[in-house]
C-alpha cells in the first residue's frame, strides 16, 4: 500500500510541477524570455 501511494503521488507530484513550469515560464515571464530571433 505504500509503494503504490509513493508511485501515484511522484506521478501526480510530477504532472503539477510541469504544469506549474508551463504555467510560470510560458505566460507569467514570457517577458524575461523572449523568443530568439534566429535559431540555428
Amino acid at each position: 500500500m505504500k509503494t503504490k501511494n509513493f508511485l501515484v503521488s511522484g506521478i501526480v507530484g510530477g504532472i503539477v510541477y510541469f504544469l506549474l513550469g508551463w504555467l510560470f515560464y510560458g505566460f507569467l515571464f514570457k517577458d524575461f524570455f523572449p523568443p530568439q530571433e534566429e535559431s540555428m
